[in-house]
């Protein structure tokens, strides 16, 4: 009997665990000379939603927020969302002055889907609501950098040393990178905090894939995600190490 509740529950969960919302994009870029920039989200569902929005800057915790620091502010923060319906939200930054000019930020943008009470939408009471969280990256790019994104996955290169593999961003660009490999063989890392460093590659920074030794002629290859969501593949030039006499 006990085998069968957890059965039962995990179909439920199964059945439910399928985002209603859908953002119009995977990934959003805030310029400094953007004032706002809307976003939009909809609504697939048969059903109504509330929805909340927020915002916070990469490795910030809650209690490092001052009257200083960069913030995000969405409008509304909150809304109701109807079956098969639109709702945009503007983005408006302030204090971005604190920002580096010089390199990219990373900022979260998190978009919480809040099922209605089951009583009013009709549901059956054996249903099983959950809060869906989408969560997706709001990058701030300075003025001064913008016009070097182009091509800027040149700037990343790999470094084969002690049979160890790192791969160097040497760009003022953040980079996800999905996958990589060796001549066609996938090498990407299986550990969490690896594969979290890569898909958030930040600027003049390195990441330690580990024990992978590359061979003479053979070619390192990442496949990154570009402003638009596409995926291109890039063959890695191993990074010349300056000798001083």
């Amino acid at each position: 009997m006990m085998r069968m509740t957890v059965l039962f529950t995990l179909l439920l969960l199964s059945q439910t665990a399928q985002s209603a919302f859908v953002l119009n994009s995977t990934r959003y870029i805030y310029t400094e000379a953007n004032n706002s920039i809307p976003i939009e989200v909809s609504n697939k569902s048969e059903r109504k939603y509330g929805g909340q929005v927020s915002v916070y800057l990469d490795g910030t915790e809650s209690d490092q927020i001052t009257t200083e620091t960069p913030v995000v502010l969405p409008s509304p923060p909150v809304f109701k969302s109807g079956p098969n319906s639109k709702q945009r939200i503007n983005l408006r930054m302030i204090n971005k002055e604190a920002l580096p000019t010089d390199r990219e930020s990373l900022f979260w943008l998190n978009v919480l889907e809040i099922p209605m009470s089951t009583r009013a939408s009709g549901a059956s009471g054996n249903s099983i609501a959950l809060a869906m969280n989408i969560k997706v990256k709001l990058l701030y790019r300075p003025d001064a950098i913008s016009e070097q994104r182009q091509d800027a996955e040149s700037q990343i290169f790999y470094r084969a040393s002690d049979n160890k593999l790192t791969i160097v961003n040497k760009s003022p660009f953040y980079f996800a990178i999905s996958q990589l490999e060796i001549d066609g063989k996938s090498i990407y890392p299986t550990d969490e905090v690896t594969r979290s460093n890569l898909q958030k590659l930040s600027p003049y920074s390195a990441v330690d894939i580990g024990d992978i030794q590359v061979r003479k002629g053979q070619d390192v290859i990442i496949t990154s995600i570009d402003d638009w969501g596409a995926t291109k593949q890039y063959t890695l030039v191993q990074e010349l190490v300056e000798i001083t006499r």
